[in-house]
């Protein structure tokens, strides 16, 4: 558990201090309405730009220099104080969250991954309008000392400016533009930090459903040639001047 809590305070330090990163959320529609849903935040390409960062001290350390590659719930990993203030649903989602966490420093690798399962359409209603919620409000348990939205308010896995709608054969994600727009201005410098160096992050959400997709709204969105997967891609300089590249709405 102590390579775990410095997994992850390595994690927060790099949401910290670079923007450089590909994070991929995927859903997979099941026929009964549940689903599989993962997040996957890859800051591989950025370490070298957070390693400035980092005190000579730090990254000669031991632990620093171990390689990390490891899977756990999110439930056995939250301490039984945030677990009280935890409802039964978010408990029982946090149950069937696989945390994998990958570090390899000297190698630049930085990974994370969350894979969570909702066998019921109950559930992955749940799950898609809970989980980015609960995990940028928790993340005490993942190192961050009790503070919540340590990290001003935007990263990987605190996009809470989403909203989700979602029944079984309907779809749809729209963006809260207020509240991405107070988590730009919060971040602002270090967004023109990482303008200034050329580099960028970028989003890919991978939809995949047990049907054809009879109806599909987004100015981005790629379909497959079955029409079974709706692929939509950006960046963030690009949602920066217009957030509505980020929404989609599907029936299938």
């Amino acid at each position: 558990m102590k390579l775990l809590r410095h997994f992850f305070q390595l994690v927060f330090l790099s949401f910290l201090l670079s923007s450089c990163y590909d994070a991929v959320q995927k859903i997979d529609f099941a026929e009964n309405g549940g689903g599989k849903v993962i997040y996957s935040v890859d800051f591989s390409k950025g370490i070298t730009m957070m390693k400035v960062f980092i005190p000579d001290s730090i990254q000669q350390s031991p632990d620093f220099k171990k390689s990390i590659d490891t899977s756990i719930t999110m439930l056995q990993a939250m301490p039984d104080s945030i677990k009280r203030t935890k409802d039964a649903e978010s408990l029982e989602m946090y149950k069937n969250t696989m945390m994998n966490a990958q570090m390899d420093m000297a190698n630049n690798k930085l990974k994370i991954v969350f894979s969570g399962d909702a066998t019921t359409e109950k559930a992955l209603i749940f799950r898609l309008k809970n989980f980015e919620k609960e995990l940028s409000e928790s993340g005490s348990f993942m190192g961050n000392s009790g503070n919540q939205n340590m990290t001003g308010g935007m990263s990987p896995i605190d996009v809470n400016y989403f909203i989700y709608d979602y029944r079984k054969g309907y779809f749809k994600r729209s963006v809260d533009t207020a509240v991405f727009s107070k988590n730009i201005a919060q971040n602002a410098s270090m967004y023109d930090m990482i303008k200034d160096a050329g580099l960028d992050a970028n989003f890919t959400l991978d939809l995949n459903f047990p049907k054809a997709v009879k109806k599909c709204k987004s100015s981005k969105v790629i379909l497959s040639k079955d029409k079974k997967n709706a692929t939509l891609k950006y960046s963030l300089k690009e949602a920066i001047k217009d957030p509505s590249i980020m929404e989609i709405e599907v029936e299938y």
